[in-house]
């Protein structure tokens, strides 16, 4: 994995579900956002305690984020997103990062909002919730 990993030059792409997934890249991303999860707390306080106990449980990765700069129902990968709200199969998020770096990770969309105001483009963005730990290879 490179020492620092660029933004710039990424190539982001959402599957279609299946087994083998095939992937539709997603444009008009101008930012990305995930990793904000955290490990679950299992209460082991018992009558015999002085004060609460913890021990760590299964950490949750949180959930993941894109902003577009552009939001286009056309474009084939954001069409893709938006077709699968409510659809209960996880689909997977692929980061190919100019380094070579590639971070995947399985995810479903839970919004997808657009944002519009006068004098300016359409934008928006995606909400989406990560199920299991993200992998990078």
């Amino acid at each position: 994995m490179a020492d620092v990993i660029p933004l710039q030059g990424a190539v982001v792409e959402f599957s279609d579900g299946a087994a083998t997934p095939n992937y539709t890249a997603v444009t008009g991303a101008e930012n990305l956002t995930w990793g904000d999860g955290e490990v679950s707390q299992i209460d082991t306080t018992t009558l015999e305690s002085d004060a609460m106990e913890y021990s760590p449980g299964l950490p949750d990765f949180g959930s993941a984020s894109m902003n577009f700069k552009r939001r286009d129902p056309n474009d084939p990968g954001q069409a893709a997103m938006e077709a699968s709200l409510g659809d209960p199969l996880l689909r997977e998020l692929r980061i190919t990062f100019s380094t070579g770096d590639i971070c995947t990770m399985k995810l479903f969309v839970t919004s997808m909002p657009y944002d519009g105001s006068l004098n300016n483009i359409l934008t928006g963005s995606a909400n989406l919730k990560v199920s299991g730990k993200p992998e990078w290879t």
